[in-house]
């Protein structure tokens, strides 16, 4: 009765928009975020050698990294239907990981880049 008298909503109502948020969020950070930063750096990096469980990996399809990159952005974009601040932490991880795997910047090869920051 309190929710619904400060902001206009049930409690229930509020609750069933939390979880809507914290499927969002979950949706944004696993799939969007950590799905497509795997993707991105798979698609720059061209493993030969075994990796993880691949002995011999195969070669990236030839859009990964077009693919992985909007599917990164599409997660920081849902990510501003929870707060402004979340969307920006979110936007600031799509940034580290292109910084990271891209071959312009390529931070994954200079030894001990993140050193230098501190």
């Amino acid at each position: 009765a309190v929710a619904e008298a400060i902001v206009g909503h049930s409690e229930r109502t509020l609750g069933i928009l939390s979880w809507i948020k914290l499927v969002i969020a979950w949706t944004a950070w696993v799939l969007c975020l950590n799905g497509g930063t795997l993707a991105f750096n798979s698609a720059h990096d061209r493993d030969e050698e075994e990796i993880a469980y691949l002995i011999q990996p195969p070669l990236p399809p030839r859009h990964l990294a077009h693919v992985s990159f909007l599917l990164m952005m599409a997660g920081g974009v849902l990510v501003f239907l929870i707060t402004p601040a979340f969307g920006l932490v979110i936007v600031g991880c799509i940034l580290m990981s292109v910084i990271y795997s891209h071959p312009i910047t390529r931070w994954k090869s200079v030894p001990d880049v993140t050193g230098s920051l501190t």
